[in-house]
């Protein structure tokens, strides 16, 4: 696995990845800057136009000025509409690339490893890949688009003067660079700002989500006002930064403006002397002075924009700290991850994890201390085709950690896991097509719930989803909805009870077909008539041949497995059937047991 990066991206990064990303669009981009330069065109077209003009009516020829504005003004409108086809290549062009980085950034977000993804809030990944990435959008668009335009009316305006006076142009254009140093001298202050401000950007958007989303518990705790409170504090940090960063943008643009009109002062100056002197035409001074302020504006909007730029690129080191954190391992070139049924079932060997910390979000410490608990210590487990186990333990016993580890959604630190022969470490994904999770509380993805079951299988038909429905015993609900199968659930499956959302979510991996299943507490939410169905409707998919690990929110819904593994601090404290671990007068499931069926009797 790779591991995230923790430096500032540099400019020479930033156009590398989005150059790439502009993808085959990079031809019409290209040509697009070229035929939007007719702007800088249009720009150079008045001091012609006005020199020609006014040396024609200096001559009296009013023939040559009739003709020179026609002329005029037909080149003007054929570069109107080059400059209009230009700014369409370029816009559709840099709507591709918006949406190839917004894409990767959301490919990337959800192959993090769960412990990175859990590190860092969900809005902040929203953040980061939806605003984040349009700021490096911004970035080639400054440097391409915007600056180089400025640069071209530059080095138009440049060569016209060199040839109306050269003698003048040259120390003009030695001392105009000096407009650019502003942006140039203060850039990392201000890139410094702009990764500031993207970061409480993030916090701000953190506040309103955790609102907006928890609405139900915020009323119910009366917490308004703390809520409120919590976003004013944090949008009044975003508000300071603003103002921080509102004065350096102020500095760079008071700096190159006055350096803008200085030059232009002594110009103007030395110009105005030499026309009294009679040295220069009329044409030629009414052209100068306009040259002189498209040769100082443009470096004065290059100084402004590179400040900007800098900013941008600030901001963009959340994005490549996404891209580059750590993934989830994906397939080998050169390696097959073909199940072997002869390895069937699902095994786990010395299987150790604890969570790691984070220093900041997505960057983990690089060795957790000595004294990081264990969540999970030398699991051993094995899930045979057509068997039946089940895990218990008291709360914070790590039965959800080994059931998310033996699920390949949590990698271990140490020991083995094999899914029909297939390690999660080298391919995550091949391994967990055989493996139907079911949390204790599902996620309801926003669409209709015939599209909430169809997930587990895309493609499946209509009647392969009611089946899978009818056997999870969430059909008679369901039909029962005003639009039945076609009804839309809210977000996060407000509108329905747990125990509904529960019975979707065996739905799903009933249609997914999948060899093993991994349920933990996936009936919590049902009543005890119902988890006895649920129960027996997976002992008939065990005698199928389906491998099946179920963690029990109540131990009568297991007193049928095939083995009863109890979990104690993270490791096995005992394991056997119901009956065996019965016997034990000490052991710690006796105790549960009895804790959980007083009346039961002690003896099996």
């Amino acid at each position: 696995m790779s591991k995230p990066a923790t430096a500032q991206p540099g400019l020479s990064d930033i156009w590398a990845l989005t150059w790439r990303g502009l993808g085959p669009r990079k031809l019409a981009y290209i040509a697009g800057l070229i035929l939007s330069l007719s702007q800088s065109l249009i720009m150079m077209l008045d001091p012609l136009i006005v020199n020609l003009v006014f040396n024609a009516l200096e001559a009296r020829d009013f023939a040559d000025v009739r003709l020179i504005v026609a002329a005029g003004t037909a080149v003007f409108f054929f570069l109107i509409g080059t400059f209009l086809v230009g700014e369409y290549l370029k816009q559709h062009a840099m709507n591709e690339l918006s949406a190839n980085l917004m894409a990767r950034a959301a490919d990337e977000a959800q192959r993090l490893p769960l412990e990175h993804a859990q590190s860092v809030h969900s809005s902040d990944l929203v953040q980061r890949t939806e605003h984040d990435t349009q700021r490096m959008v911004g970035i080639l668009n400054l440097l391409l688009d915007r600056m180089a335009d400025q640069a071209a009316m530059f080095v138009m305006a440049a060569a016209y003067l060199l040839v109306i006076n050269w003698r003048i142009a040259l120390p003009l254009l030695a001392v105009s660079p000096l407009i650019l140093a502003a942006g140039h001298l203060i850039r990392k202050r201000l890139k410094a700002i702009g990764n500031e401000v993207a970061w409480q950007e993030a916090a701000v958007r953190q506040c309103l989500q955790d609102v907006l989303q928890n609405m139900e518990i915020v009323r119910a705790l009366g917490a308004e006002d703390w809520m409120m409170e919590r976003f004013v504090r944090e949008r009044t940090r975003l508000n300071r930064l603003y103002a921080r960063r509102t004065w350096w943008q102020q500095a760079v643009m008071l700096t190159t403006t006055s350096l803008s009109n200085l030059i232009i002062l002594v110009t103007i100056l030395i110009v105005g002397w030499l026309a009294i002197r009679g040295e220069m035409a009329l044409g030629s001074l009414m052209v100068y002075f306009t040259l002189v302020w498209r040769i100082n504006s443009p470096l004065e909007s290059i100084g402004q924009l590179w400040g900007q730029a800098q900013e941008q690129i600030g901001a963009s080191g959340r994005v490549f700290r996404l891209l580059e954190a750590e993934k989830e391992p994906g397939p080998t070139a050169g390696k097959t991850h073909a199940p072997s049924p002869a390895k069937g079932g699902l095994t786990m060997k010395g299987v150790s994890f604890r969570y790691r910390r984070f220093a900041e979000s997505l960057l983990p410490v690089e060795s957790p201390a000595e004294d990081d608990e264990w969540t999970v210590r030398s699991i051993d487990l094995e899930l045979k085709p057509g068997t039946f186990t089940a895990l218990v333990g008291p709360s914070g016993s790590g039965k959800s950690t080994a059931a998310k580890a033996a699920a390949g959604l949590l990698f271990p630190q140490s020991g083995q896991i094999r899914v029909f022969g297939l390690d999660p470490r080298e391919n995550a994904d091949a391994a967990r097509s055989l493996v139907a999770y079911v949390p204790q509380t599902p996620h309801m993805f926003s669409g209709t719930i015939r599209d909430n079951i169809a997930i587990g299988r895309p493609g499946a038909s209509d009647d392969e989803v009611t089946e899978a429905a009818r056997t999870a015993m969430a059909h008679s609900f369901i039909v029962n909805l005003p639009d039945g199968y076609e009804t839309v659930i809210r977000e996060h499956g407000r509108t329905l009870s747990g125990g509904q959302k529960q019975r979707i979510a065996l739905a799903r991996a009933i249609l997914s077909g999948r060899p093993v299943w991994i349920l933990d507490e996936a009936t919590s939410a049902l009543d005890a008539e119902t988890e006895r169905e649920i129960v027996g409707m997976l002992h008939r998919f065990k005698a199928q041949g389906h491998a099946i690990l179920f963690i029990a929110h109540r131990l009568t819904a297991v007193t049928g497995a095939d083995e009863i593994i109890v979990m104690r601090e993270g490791a096995v404290a005992q394991r056997g059937t119901h009956e065996q671990l019965l016997r034990d007068p000490n052991g710690l499931y006796r105790r549960l047991w009895e804790s959980f069926e007083p009346t039961a009797t002690a003896s099996p």
